[in-house]
């Protein structure tokens, strides 16, 4: 069941950001809407995966539905931090959450510092492709 909420949060999500969208330019919503489109659909095939899938048989081993709730409330979180922390410092506290919340064991210190440094690439590496590659400009925080 959980990949069918899964896909539903999905569809709803992208159907969200469909009527959210807002576009200055004439061709400036071309890939955002694709992207839109191609979650839409993987959301309604995930969704369909999970109704016809047999208990035992899947793409892949199932999520606990605590673990899917975990995942959007720290997802929500994230947004909601955006304005206060920015995107650097907001996107590695979440990056290096998500990362210890999955873990199926108690981290090691040496688990932790590698999460620490994958966050710490990742979150600057999209950053530096954002801000100098595509000049979008990614929230700066300071704000409440």
């Amino acid at each position: 069941m959980v990949n069918v909420v899964a896909g539903l949060l999905l569809v709803a999500t992208s159907a969200v950001f469909w009527l959210a969208r807002d576009y200055t330019t004439r061709f400036g919503g071309h890939l955002p809407d694709l992207v839109l489109l191609l979650l839409a659909v993987l959301g309604v095939v995930l969704a369909i995966l999970g109704l016809t899938s047999r208990r035992n048989e899947g793409l892949s081993e199932r999520v606990p539905l605590l673990g899917l709730l975990r995942a959007v409330g720290v997802l929500v979180g994230w947004v909601a931090m955006l304005p206060v922390l920015g995107y650097l410092l907001g996107g590695f506290v979440f990056f290096l959450g998500c990362a210890l919340l999955v873990r199926d064991r108690r981290p090691r210190l040496r688990d932790v510092a590698f999460d620490v440094v994958v966050a710490a690439v990742t979150v600057g590496g999209f950053y530096l492709l954002f801000t100098r590659l595509l000049v979008v400009p990614l929230p700066q925080g300071g704000g409440l």
